[in-house]
Parts: C-alpha cells; sequence; structure tokens
C-alpha cells in the first residue's frame, strides 16, 4: 500500500454548507460525517476535480450510494475496514504478449486484419511472426482465425524441367535421324528450334525427348526445381553467370592530379524467371510467368554488352492438361575475339599481319517443360466416390 496522503476522520458536530459543488476532498468530508466512516484516501488518488454536494435532504444511504456512484465513474477502488473506507487507484495490469507463428499468409494481410477487428491491440510483425500484447480471449480468437486464413491457402508441387539447346546441332540431328527413330520428322524438332511456341497438348513425353538430346550432346538440362506453389506468393528462379568487367573511375587528388581507379565488378548473365499471381483450387493451377534471357552480344573495352529477351505469358494446368511447355526461346550471340603476336601485331600495316579475328555464333534455345501430379494425388470428395 502506498503513503497515504489524506485522512479525514468522522466528525461528531455538525457542519453547515453552502456549496453547490466542492472538490474531492471536501465532498469526502461531506460524506464522512453522513454515513458515521472514516474515508482514507491512497497517495496515487488525484483529488483535483470537482463533485456536485448531495442535497441536505438526502438520507445518509442515498449520499453513501452518491459517493460510490462517483468512486466508480473516476475508475477508483475501495474497501471498507471496519469504520474505515479505503479509496485507491485500480491497478491497471499488465497484458502479456503472446507470438503466433504464420507460414503462408502476407503480413500485409494480418496487419489489416487486426486493425479492422482489434482496434486497440497492439502487435509487431517480424517475418512470419506475429507478436500481439492483449488478453488470452483475444489471443485465443486471433490465433484460431489466422489458422483458418492459413489453411485457406491452396499448396500445389509443380515441376520445371529448363533445358538450353544448341539450335544448330539440334537441327542437323533432327535431319540425320533414321526412320526408325521414335522423334524422326517430330513436331519436337520444330518447338525447340523455331521461334517461342507454347502448348499445353504435347504428342509425346516432352522429358523423354529431352532425356535423347542429352544423350546427342544437343541439349543441357540446367535445372530441374520442384516448386510448392502456394496461393499468392511469388517466386523466382535463376540461372546465371556471374560475368566480370572492369569499371574505371577518374578522381582528382589533393594536388589537382587526376587519378584513375579500375574495380572489377560482376553482372549475372543468363537466365531469370519470376512467377507470380499464384491461384490454386482443386480444378485448375494458374500463374504468370516472365522470363527474362540475357546473353552477351559484344565485348567493348573488356565490358559486356548484353541483349535482353523479355517473354511472359500465363500457365493453366488443370486435371485434363497437367503439362505445359514453353519452347524455342532463342537466344543469338555473335562474338569477336581478336587475337595478336606480341610486339609484332603492334607495328602500324606491318602488324595486320600478326593479327587474327575469330567470330562465332552461338544459337540456342530454352525451353520449359513444366507439369504437376497434383490433380492424380488430390483426393476425391466425399460425394464423389464410386
Amino acid at each position: 500500500m502506498k503513503k497515504i496522503l489524506t485522512i479525514l476522520l468522522f466528525l461528531s458536530f455538525s457542519f453547515s454548507y453552502d456549496l453547490k459543488k466542492a472538490d474531492f476532498s471536501t465532498f469526502c468530508n461531506y460524506v464522512s460525517f453522513h454515513i458515521g466512516k472514516n474515508i482514507v484516501i491512497s497517495e496515487e488518488v488525484k483529488t483535483n476535480f470537482s463533485v456536485f454536494m448531495p442535497n441536505d435532504d438526502m438520507k445518509p444511504s442515498e449520499i453513501r450510494r452518491a459517493f460510490f456512484t462517483i468512486l466508480k465513474s473516476k475508475n477508483l477502488n475501495y474497501k471498507i475496514i471496519d469504520n474505515t473506507i479505503l479509496v485507491y487507484k485500480k491497478t491497471q495490469l499488465k497484458l502479456p504478449t503472446y507470438v503466433i507463428r504464420f507460414n503462408y499468409i502476407p503480413s500485409s494481410v494480418i496487419s489489416t486484419y487486426i486493425k479492422n477487428f482489434y482496434p486497440g491491440v497492439k502487435f509487431q510483425i517480424f517475418q512470419n511472426k506475429l507478436l500481439i500484447t492483449c488478453n488470452y480471449s483475444q489471443y485465443h480468437d486471433i490465433k484460431l482465425s489466422i489458422s483458418k486464413l492459413q489453411n485457406s491457402y491452396k499448396k500445389a508441387q509443380v515441376n520445371f524441367l529448363i533445358t538450353v539447346i544448341n539450335n544448330k546441332k539440334a537441327k542437323e540431328l533432327g535431319s540425320n535421324l533414321s526412320v526408325k527413330s521414335p522423334f524422326h520428322n517430330s513436331v519436337f524438332f520444330d518447338l525447340v528450334t523455331d521461334t517461342a511456341t507454347i502448348s499445353s497438348s504435347l504428342p509425346y513425353d516432352f522429358s523423354t525427348f529431352i532425356r535423347f538430346l542429352n544423350q546427342k550432346g544437343v541439349a543441357e538440362t540446367i535445372s530441374k526445381p520442384t516448386i510448392n506453389l502456394i496461393d499468392s506468393h511469388d517466386y523466382s528462379l535463376e540461372s546465371v553467370h556471374n560475368i566480370p568487367y572492369t569499371e574505371k573511375t577518374v578522381t582528382v587528388d589533393k594536388d589537382g592530379n587526376p587519378v584513375t581507379q579500375t574495380d572489377i565488378k560482376y553482372k549475372d548473365i543468363g537466365l531469370k524467371i519470376y512467377i507470380k499471381n499464384v491461384y490454386i483450387t482443386e480444378k485448375n493451377i494458374d500463374f504468370d510467368m516472365d522470363i527474362y534471357i540475357q546473353n552477351i552480344v559484344s565485348m567493348v573495352n573488356n565490358n559486356p554488352i548484353t541483349d535482353t529477351k523479355h517473354f511472359n505469358t500465363h500457365i493453366q494446368l488443370t486435371k485434363d492438361n497437367p503439362n505445359y511447355i514453353i519452347a524455342g526461346l532463342r537466344s543469338v550471340t555473335k562474338l569477336s575475339d581478336k587475337t595478336k603476336i606480341p610486339v609484332l601485331g603492334d607495328i602500324p600495316v606491318i602488324g595486320l599481319l600478326f593479327q587474327s579475328k575469330k567470330e562465332s555464333v552461338e544459337d540456342l534455345s530454352f525451353s520449359f517443360y513444366i507439369s504437376t501430379s497434383f490433380f492424380k494425388n488430390a483426393m476425391p470428395k466425399p460425394e464423389e466416390r464410386p
């Protein structure tokens, strides 16, 4: 109990009040006289507020009831001990902080939910953890709602087979195959070597065809990821090389002399895929694919000059068409390699005899085979079972 600030003792002699209103201490003195109780006010209670005085014709029971009503309106507690009423401030209970984990729900969804339905609750979100300060009943309800939200996000495994194909070798192989080959005159050669093609209807098993090209040294599988797609989540796939290049910067020292600094930096060159707008139901898997293919066109002063091709498409996998192919995304790189014999190659005019220039063209195509067993694994609803 804190230090007692004010003690108002019961007085046996009579008072006369002419005030219409008084401060709280004076009011407690009046009440003490009429109900025959000492009133003790704890130190933390602020008494600098005014109350209207009861009428002189009020009964002691009415004055007592008015006194307790005013205590309640000011959020004050009281305790009666023998002939004394102790008035003290209600203790503000410190609410506990709970941690709720979540996996699939975006942080913005949880934040909006709490602000709309629990506006007075304090919370913070760190990665996949919600720290929330509230009572147990609120914690239980919020945790249950997050669990229901999380279960509403459907998941599906999707397989990707990403292959790079040498167009020149593929065309040579296609024209030299024997008649007995299952891939002779197959549309697959047109798919992987011509312009961009999209199809969800395949005449053969494309992965078998790719293995065949791998064995012939025509194709190379650069990635075979399996991704657990989840509703409303974004994903990225990359197959890149860090190409070094030099970057020169010129500064001026304190004496005003130019200073050239050469730094080695790296640039990501290759394939980048971004998957977004994922939507999964029992009947279909939908998502958008952004494909970026970047290749080196030439080297100027040891710096790569690049060309970027961008391809965007919408993918839909269904029970009838669980496979998808994007093929024939070409990347043609022209490189020139100039070599010379040291010293002799630097002689004007004559030096040309000691120099050689080699140009090469790399004609590649990227293919993406997308498949899922999601619909095979999906259990039928009870009413659909035979």
